[in-house]
Parts: C-alpha cells; structure tokens; sequence
C-alpha cells in the first residue's frame, strides 16, 4: 500500500528556519546535546527516582576503559 505524503506545514518550517539560524539557539542545542551523549556514555541517567543515577550496565572499569582509550 503505498504511502501518502503529508502536507508541508510552511509555519513550521518558517519558524525551523528561524531557530537554526540563530546562534544561540545552535550554541545551546549542541550543549544540550554533548551533555547527553556525554551522560549516556559515562552510564548516567536522570529517568527514574528524579535524580541522576548510575546504570546498572555502567561499571566503573568501563568507563576507565573508555577514558583511557580516548586519550
């Protein structure tokens, strides 16, 4: 069955066109972003209790391993 296409939403991409080409908002998404591929490396989490813990599957040898072999 094939797919039908939705319409363009034009306000939409008018107001993405906006933010992508404001430099704070490109300088906070990357920050935002570095922050959770960071915390998602390290083992780190802020789901659950409503504070940051560790992952089970996170062992502090891991994450020397990782740390020592970035450099």
């Amino acid at each position: 069955m094939p797919r039908v296409a939705r319409k363009i939403d034009q306000k939409k991409i008018s107001r993405l066109k906006g933010m992508i080409s404001d430099q704070q908002y490109i300088d906070d998404a990357v920050d935002r972003l570095a922050s959770r591929i960071t915390d998602h490396i390290l083992g780190f989490s802020n789901e659950g209790s409503g504070g940051i813990y560790r992952s089970a599957n996170s062992s502090s040898r891991s994450i020397a391993r990782l740390l020592s072999d970035a450099e």
